[in-house]
């Protein structure tokens, strides 16, 4: 969130995103959060965004998937939530006032107006990760399942994979509504 004033002795919870485009099995979104992860295919119409665009959706579809666990999490007044991120500019304009991209400020809006991140901003930190630090998101977001859950059963972790909510179809119709009502038009 904009600025964690992080506690002398806190305990650290982490929270991964990512998208793929090209080189996955099935090109989409996904999220973990401890064991408990989402995915979202991107199909035509979220094919037409940029890697961009898509990984802040997918942080803003983190905040929806998991919002109630990271409400109870941040009841303890030691505990934080790091948002890692798999694009280098979205933990910066979570934390900035705004950004001159068309689509991003679009998407950045729809974060910005979700309940569970409205509530959980204050506690929540973001950071940029990538590649190995990001593997159990990466495989969300590539439909390679069996390598998640196989990560997870050498941890001695349970996966559990959420089913999308009805808050996640209406966050992304509310941004192509956004997009469309402003004229945009896709580059590919």
């Amino acid at each position: 969130g904009p600025s964690v004033n992080v506690p002398a002795h806190c305990t650290y919870f982490s929270m991964t995103s990512d998208s793929s485009l090209q080189g996955a099995k099935v090109p989409g979104m996904g999220g973990v959060f401890c064991s408990m992860w989402w995915t979202f295919p991107l199909g035509a119409s979220l094919s037409k965004l940029d890697i961009p665009a898509l990984e802040l959706i997918a942080v803003g579809i983190n905040f929806i998937m998991f919002g109630d666990v990271i409400a109870q999490v941040l009841r303890v007044p030691s505990n934080v939530v790091v948002a890692f991120i798999d694009a280098q500019a979205s933990p910066q304009l979570l934390v900035k006032t705004g950004t001159t991209s068309f689509v991003m400020s679009r998407v950045l809006q729809r974060i910005r107006a979700l309940p569970s991140y409205v509530k959980s901003k204050a506690k929540v930190a973001v950071a940029h990760t990538y590649g190995e630090g990001n593997e159990l998101s990466d495989d969300t977001s590539r439909g390679k399942f069996e390598e998640l859950k196989a990560y997870c059963a050498q941890t001695g972790v349970k996966d559990r994979q959420l089913d999308i909510l009805p808050e996640v179809h209406d966050f992304i119709a509310g941004i192509w509504q956004d997009l469309n009502d402003d004229g945009w038009v896709p580059s590919r």
